[in-house]
């Protein structure tokens, strides 16, 4: 019974993704007509029901269901799979946000971080003895005059920074261009970082620096093997990784040829966006919004010692450039990359590319400027998030 259950409830979720409507109802009435739902289920129905109504214009019958799924998510109970409470409070904040009531759409963000953290905890400590050894041991005398890899290969971009701060999208511009390939959000130098490390904190900050150029000219042979596999004739290859500001230090000893492009948003913005999001992965600074501020910070922080110690040109593209003048940020771009213009970068929209980031649905319309100054609607909720941005200085650069 319970397995018909769960298949009945996937059924119709998934029928109401394509738009089958009746189909849609007759899983739900098939659902139903196993009996009452346990309270385990009975929210996941709920919110069925809820999509059910939205989809069919009745905006008055999905509310008294979104309220009806709130009601039954707190007699969830323990006997709930976990993921469950952690995406109705996701999917409910949806459905609040859309329907512009900000305060209740962000208690169910707030309640489905709540949750998220007890699976995955973020240590500042730890972060912060990571950051303060990498400065301390990358600095710009070991990058300059330091061993690094024999190659100057100049194939490679990073694009780096924080979630939802534009990395996606430029990816999508640039591969949008004959001789260049984008290879969406690689693991391969986060993984070559740890290896060459033994991990990845403090001391793994420090083995790294101290690497020779032998050990650095093999990693560097083997990452560009993997990259290039994929698209063989590709003059520029985009690694998108956001978390890679890490490990850029790394970039610049064992692929001195690369380029990196840094990409930026009102931190207000980045923080909000985040925090609006399921992501999946190592993003434990997300659950809470004091932690995702202080994050923030850290990264200008690391981002700031970039700019000063890496040998490695360094391209900063705020989101509201592309915005403000696409044509000249573009040809900012591809002059970095000493790339040719082509016509095919400004309708990167059009292209039937895979993309996997919670942005796939903007990277497919052409550029617009709905994301621009969002965290305003929020402000009141937002004030923890706000206060660390600004007591580490992140906001000087936004009005």
């Amino acid at each position: 019974m319970a397995a018909a259950r769960h298949w009945r409830l996937q059924q119709a979720l998934a029928l109401l993704q394509l738009r089958r409507i009746r189909e849609a109802r007759a899983a739900i009435e098939a659902f139903e007509a196993l009996g009452a739902a346990p309270p385990a289920l009975a929210p996941l129905l709920l919110w069925r029901k809820t999509v059910l109504a939205l989809i069919e214009g009745d905006v008055a019958r999905a509310c008294e269901t979104a309220l009806l799924t709130e009601q039954a998510l707190e007699r969830m109970g323990a006997q709930a799979v976990p993921e469950h409470p952690i995406m109705a409070h996701y999917d409910l904040a949806k459905f609040w946000s859309g329907q512009n009531q900000h305060a209740r759409a962000f208690g169910h963000w707030a309640a489905g971080h709540k949750l998220l953290a007890r699976f995955q905890p973020f240590s500042r400590e730890q972060h912060c003895a990571f950051v303060d050894a990498t400065i301390a041991a990358f600095t710009r005398t070991r990058m300059i005059e330091g061993p690094r890899a024999r190659n100057r290969d100049p194939r490679p971009v990073f694009v780096v920074g924080m979630p939802r701060s534009g990395t996606t999208l430029v990816e999508q511009i640039v591969a949008a261009h004959g001789q260049a390939f984008g290879a969406g959000e690689r693991t391969a130098l986060g993984h070559a970082f740890s290896r060459l490390g033994g991990g990845v904190d403090a001391e793994a900050a420090i083995k790294v620096a101290g690497l020779g150029a032998d050990v650095l000219t093999h990693a560097a042979e083997a990452y560009l093997e993997e990259l290039a596999a994929p698209c063989p004739g590709a003059l520029r290859i985009v690694d998108k990784m956001p978390g890679n500001f890490l490990y850029l230090g790394l970039v610049a000893l064992m692929l001195p040829g690369a380029r990196l492009i840094y990409c930026c948003r009102d931190p207000r913005d980045i923080g909000l966006s985040i925090f609006t999001f399921r992501f999946h992965g190592a993003h434990g600074y997300a659950h809470d919004l004091a932690d995702l501020g202080w994050y923030i910070a850290q990264q200008d922080r690391l981002m700031a010692h970039w700019r000063a110690s890496l040998p490695n040109p360094i391209l900063s593209v705020k989101l509201s450039e592309w915005v403000d003048d696409f044509e000249a940020t573009l040809k900012r771009v591809l002059d970095h990359l000493e790339l040719p213009a082509d016509p095919n970068c400004a309708r990167f929209y059009e292209r039937d590319s895979r993309v996997r980031t919670v942005s796939r649905s903007q990277v497919r319309q052409p550029i617009n400027a709905r994301g621009l100054g969002r965290w305003r609607a929020y402000e009141r909720e937002l004030q923890p998030l706000i206060a660390e941005l600004d007591a580490g200085g992140c906001l000087r650069d936004w009005a």
